[in-house]
């Protein structure tokens, strides 16, 4: 209350410090010789001091609720903005590998007289092959031949049998398939088709 009533009494004191000042001034600028003096028009009464006293505690009050709202707001203010977390690819680390124990077994050393001996195994010998026997049909074929002439040569020997002249290597019977294949100083060797032989005296 001291500062409010400090407050009026200099605004009172500078009004009446302005008045005067301005009568003196009047008082000057008037000519001499002039009409009677203007009397200076009558001051508007000052404010009454509860008016003043309010206005001050309202600014007061004003001031005191920015206080309070600043105060509030205030650790608001200085909260950083919450950080949103990227979304940048993450590096997967691969699992570490385990590694198993060695677990190591004593055996016991191997020697030479520990080994049995290996005994070969010889291969089984093939069978032969089985032996065709001779064809009835032919045999009695080569026993019905007439042989009327026989021609002898190193390169070309040619036999006349059964009313026709045959050649080495030429088929003599189709049904048969029995072939000439050599000629002797005593026998026609003839030969089938699996390979038998067969003989005629000459």
């Amino acid at each position: 209350m001291s500062l409010i009533n400090e407050a009026l009494k200099k605004a009172q004191t500078q009004r009446a410090v302005d008045s005067a000042s301005v009568l003196a001034a009047q008082s000057l600028a008037q000519p001499t010789g002039a009409g009677p003096v203007r009397r200076p028009a009558k001051r508007s009464q000052p404010v009454a001091a509860g008016t003043v006293i309010g206005l001050i505690i309202a600014g007061l009050i004003g001031l005191i609720g920015l206080g309070v709202i600043v105060s509030i707001y205030a650790p608001f203010a200085d909260t950083p903005p919450p950080v949103v977390p990227s979304r940048q690819a993450t590096k997967v680390e691969p699992p570490a590998q385990v590694v198993a124990p060695v677990i190591s077994v004593g055996l016991p050393a191997v020697t030479a007289a520990s080994v049995p001996a290996l005994v070969p195994v010889p291969a089984p010998t093939p069978a032969p092959p089985p032996v065709a026997a001779p064809n009835a049909k032919i045999t009695e074929f080569v026993e019905s031949i007439r042989i009327t002439g026989v021609r002898t040569s190193e390169t070309d020997p040619k036999v006349i049998f059964n009313g026709r002249v045959y050649r080495l290597n030429e088929l003599v019977d189709k049904s048969l398939k029995v072939r000439l294949l050599r000629v002797d100083e005593t026998y026609l060797i003839f030969v089938d088709a699996n390979g038998i032989e067969y003989s005629k005296p000459l």
